[in-house]
C-alpha cells in the first residue's frame, strides 16, 4: 500500500512544479500588456504611412524629372531647328549675292547652245531668283469643279495652244527659253531638293524645249503654321511657225514625308475629278481640294505667263 502511494506522489510530482511555474498576471499587468501592443501596432502603422509617403514623393520627384528632362529635350530640339534655320538663311543669302554677281556680267537675253544634232543639255547664264506676288485664292470655285482636270489617255495633262502672228519658230524658241529659264527660279522653286528645277533638254533643230520643275504649292502660309507640298512636273514646249504648244504632265506630289500623314502621290490619283471632288461635283474635298485648286491655280500662272512673254 505504502509503495502505491509513493507512486502516485511521484507521478503528480511535474504538475505541481508546473502550476508553481505558471505566473498568474493581474488585470492592472493585463492592461498595461495590451497598452504595449497597442502602441507596437501604433508605431506599425505610422512606420507603414512615413514609408508610403517616401514611396509616393520618390516618384512624384522621378516623375517630376523625366517631365523636366522631356521639356529639356524638346527645347534642345527647338534651338536645333533654329540655328539650322538661321544656316539656311545665311546660306541663301550668300548663294544669292553670288548668283546676282555673276549675272551682272552676263546678258540674260544671250542664250547659246551646244551645236549639235538632236537633243542637248542647254548653257543658260546664272540668273538671280524672281520674287513675285502670291495669287490670290480666287472665290468662285467654278474653275476648279468638273472638268477643270483633262485626263489624256488615263494621264492628266493640261495643255497651252497659243498663236504667236508674224514669228517663226525660231524667234518663239528662243522667246520660250528665256520665259522658262526664268521660271526655273522664280519663287515657287524648292531649293531643298536634290534636283532643282532646270531646263532639263533642248533641240534647237526641231524646237523643242523639256523643263524639269520642283517646286512648292502652298496652301497656308501664316505665323502659326505653314502648310505645303513639294510639286514635279515636267513642261513640253513645241515651238512651229507662228505657233507654240506647251503641256503641263508628270505631275507628282511628295506632302509631309516626315509624318503619319503625309503620302506621294500623282496627279492621277490625287486631283482627277474622282479623288478630289464630291460625288456631285459640286465641291473640292477637304483634303485632295485644295492640290486640286492650287494646282490649277500654278498652271494658270505657268501659261499665263508664257502668252504674256510671247505677246510681247
Amino acid at each position: 500500500m505504502i509503495k502505491k502511494l509513493l507512486m502516485v506522489a511521484f507521478a503528480m510530482l511535474p504538475l505541481t512544479v508546473v502550476a508553481q511555474s505558471v505566473k498568474t498576471l493581474t488585470p492592472e499587468e493585463q492592461l498595461k500588456e495590451a497598452q504595449k501592443q497597442l502602441e507596437a501596432a501604433q508605431k506599425a502603422v505610422e512606420q507603414a504611412k512615413a514609408a508610403k509617403a517616401a514611396a509616393e514623393a520618390k516618384a512624384a520627384k522621378q516623375a517630376a524629372d523625366a517631365k523636366a528632362k522631356e521639356i529639356a529635350a524638346k527645347q534642345a530640339a527647338i534651338e536645333e531647328q533654329i540655328k539650322k534655320a538661321k544656316e539656311e538663311a545665311a546660306r541663301l543669302n550668300a548663294e544669292a549675292e553670288k548668283i546676282k554677281q555673276e549675272s551682272a556680267g552676263q546678258s540674260q537675253s544671250t542664250i547659246t547652245y551646244n551645236n549639235t544634232d538632236g537633243w542637248v543639255a542647254p548653257a543658260v547664264p546664272a540668273m538671280e531668283r524672281r520674287i513675285a506676288s502670291r495669287k490670290v485664292e480666287a472665290a468662285d470655285m467654278t474653275p476648279y469643279l468638273a472638268g477643270a482636270v483633262p485626263v489624256v489617255d488615263d494621264k492628266v495633262v493640261f495643255t497651252l495652244d497659243v498663236d504667236v502672228p508674224g514669228k517663226d519658230a525660231a524667234n518663239i524658241y528662243q522667246t520660250a527659253l528665256n520665259y522658262l529659264s526664268e521660271l526655273t527660279v522664280d519663287e515657287h522653286q524648292n531649293e531643298q531638293a536634290t534636283q532643282k528645277s532646270a531646263v532639263a533638254l533642248v533641240n534647237p533643230n526641231t524646237h523643242v524645249i523639256a523643263t524639269r520643275l520642283n517646286e512648292w504649292l502652298v496652301f497656308k502660309d501664316n505665323f502659326i503654321s505653314l502648310d505645303r507640298t513639294e510639286f514635279t512636273y515636267v513642261l513640253i514646249t513645241t515651238c512651229t511657225d507662228g505657233h507654240l504648244k506647251m503641256t503641263m504632265e508628270r505631275m507628282v506630289y511628295n506632302y509631309e514625308p516626315n509624318r503619319p500623314t503625309g503620302f506621294k502621290l500623282t496627279a492621277e490619283k490625287l486631283i482627277t475629278d474622282e479623288y478630289s471632288l464630291n460625288k456631285k461635283k459640286t465641291k473640292l474635298v477637304k483634303v485632295y481640294g485644295k492640290f486640286r485648286r492650287e494646282t490649277i491655280n500654278r498652271k494658270d500662272a505657268v501659261f499665263e505667263g508664257m502668252k504674256a512673254a510671247l505677246l510681247k
